[in-house]
């Protein structure tokens, strides 16, 4: 897993793109819904989310823009 390099807005060229990874975990989803209060099916139980078009869990997007 690769950490985001950290920028000064006025540092950043237009057109600039970066790469990282980031593992979302249980935790992650499981604190994030105690939190938010958003405990939305998709994201917490994986027997429904088999059943839906993304085969699999949806973790909350929010989680992508905080490290």
């Amino acid at each position: 897993m690769t950490k985001p390099n950290e920028y000064l807005f006025e540092d950043i060229p237009i057109g600039q793109k970066e790469i990282f990874e980031l593992l979302i975990t249980e935790s992650m989803i499981n604190i994030f819904a105690k939190v938010s209060g958003d405990y939305n099916t998709l994201h917490m139980n994986t027997n429904y989310a088999q059943t839906t078009k993304f085969g699999k869990m949806v973790c909350h997007w929010h989680l992508f823009f905080h490290n």
